[in-house]
């Protein structure tokens, strides 16, 4: 795969990513599923706080009623 940037005035940065083999794929996938696994439980608590103040007051709007 090849990815590279360019705007009106200069050229930016170019890299040339070798084939991954299925071992590197699956070492990859297992990362991300350890990083994702750490820190899915403190984005789960702030999403439900910012989303339970933004249900504050939904009652009062008019409009459709919230599910």
């Amino acid at each position: 795969m090849w990815w590279s940037s360019f705007s009106y005035y200069e050229k930016g940065p170019c890299h040339i990513w070798k084939d991954e083999t299925v071992k590197e794929r699956n070492d990859a996938i297992k990362d991300l599923e350890k990083r994702n696994a750490l820190i899915e439980e403190g984005n789960k608590r702030m999403w439900e706080i910012t989303k339970g103040i933004e249900r504050v007051g939904l009652r009062n709007k008019p409009g459709k009623r919230p599910a």
